[in-house]
């Protein structure tokens, strides 16, 4: 009753308590606060330091103009904490070294030109394997002693069989593989798609 009434309040000039307010008669539903610790324990926003560190954090994000937000990046404290930050649509027409370097990070930038494009920042135990430019595709990817990160965007209109050629080469390798990005297909809509067939 308590929360059904508290919860249509939406300043508190609106709220008025006409003798005293309960206090000790206020108490959780104790359903609602086992969902409560259920979903922190679920919480995937937590500061790197609350997380365990001793796992690789990746992150994949559609930037949509790394121009843009290149600054919004820096600022995110939690986003550059990732050991590897995967974008894709960077828009970036002309790779200008220092504009996009991301403190202790080693980067790979792919310019394509409006709604393409990726850039990869990964830490020194990370090497450069290999870029693909294509008009229809971009992708870098990266290694470790024991694993290997693809950033991969794809444009709609994409060659698959030459997108899929350049996949097979690389998972033929005997390491641990992420493959992250933008594929702009939804893979519930199209299961049958190509790229979702190859690597299923």
């Amino acid at each position: 009753m308590m929360y059904v009434m508290l919860s249509r309040v939406q300043c508190l000039s609106q709220l008025f308590i006409l003798d005293y307010l309960p206090v000790d008669k206020m108490m959780a539903w104790p359903e609602a606060l086992e969902e409560f610790e259920r979903l922190k324990l679920l919480d995937i926003s937590k500061p790197k330091e609350e997380l365990n560190s001793s796992h690789l954090q990746i992150v994949s994000l559609n930037t949509r103009s790394l121009d843009a937000h290149i600054d919004d990046l820096r600022n995110d404290k939690d986003l550059v904490s990732f050991d590897v930050i995967c974008l894709q649509e960077i828009w970036v027409t002309k790779l200008e070294t220092e504009k996009y370097s991301l403190e202790e990070k080693q980067k790979q930038i792919i310019c394509r030109g409006k709604g393409k494009g990726i850039a990869t920042y990964y830490p020194s135990n990370f090497k450069l394997q290999l870029n693909i430019s294509k008009e229809t595709y971009q992708l870098t990817t990266i290694t470790s002693t024991d694993l290997t990160i693809i950033n991969l965007y794809r444009s709609s209109n994409c060659d698959d069989d030459c997108l899929i050629e350049s996949l097979r080469d690389l998972f033929s390798s005997d390491k641990s593989i992420v493959l992250c990005g933008d594929f702009n297909f939804c893979q519930r809509d199209q299961n049958n798609h190509p790229l979702v067939v190859y690597l299923r």
